[in-house]
């Protein structure tokens, strides 16, 4: 398993420590009360299982991760709220969250053209390894926005870093510009 996520694979594991937390929750409320029959018993069962598969998965998956990567993952725990929420009630919430002057607001697509244009002239070109790259402060701004890494597997150096040996520049920006972008994304950037 990679040391760090891809923005797909961070999304997917906080949606999944989130449901799991979730889980903890609906397993309590349903062992409160006392069975009523066999069915009952079953569904408590199933739910103390799912508890437990989904608590092996999440524990698996964290354990193989680097101590910074997890440091951000319970950072950004601690900013989800999940909600199931009617349509229309969501639409005004999410109009008094844009009302916080403390969150920066950003199109997408307009983060993906900074993204481009400044990593592969700075984290691209960088060359730091063992604790330099993971003291970067631009690597923890990075890692705390859930910018995807360039590569995963990278241990020795840093994982934003485009330095590989045998590819050349275009190679590797288009490698990177693959592992940020979906298939859509990078066919609309065209």
């Amino acid at each position: 398993m990679n040391q760090y996520l891809s923005r797909a694979e961070m999304v997917t594991f906080i949606h999944l420590c989130a449901a799991h937390v979730d889980l903890e929750h609906t397993v309590d409320e349903a062992t409160k009360r006392p069975p009523k029959d066999q069915k009952d018993k079953d569904y408590r069962r199933y739910l103390k299982t799912a508890m437990t598969w989904l608590h092996k998965a999440v524990t698996l998956r964290n354990d193989a991760l680097d101590q910074s990567a997890r440091d951000n993952i319970v950072s950004r725990l601690k900013h989800y709220d999940i909600r199931l929420l009617p349509t229309d009630k969501m639409r005004v919430e999410l109009k008094e969250i844009q009302k916080d002057p403390c969150i920066c607001h950003m199109e997408t697509e307009d983060l993906f053209d900074l993204l481009e244009n400044t990593i592969p002239q700075t984290c691209g070109i960088c060359r730091k390894t063992g604790d330099s790259f993971r003291k970067c402060p631009l690597k923890r701004v990075l890692d705390k926005y859930g910018v995807p890494v360039f590569d995963a597997s990278a241990t020795v150096y840093c994982p934003y870093s485009m330095q590989e040996p045998g590819k050349t520049e275009r190679e590797k920006q288009a490698a990177y510009a693959n592992a940020i972008f979906t298939e859509s994304e990078l066919e609309r950037l065209k």
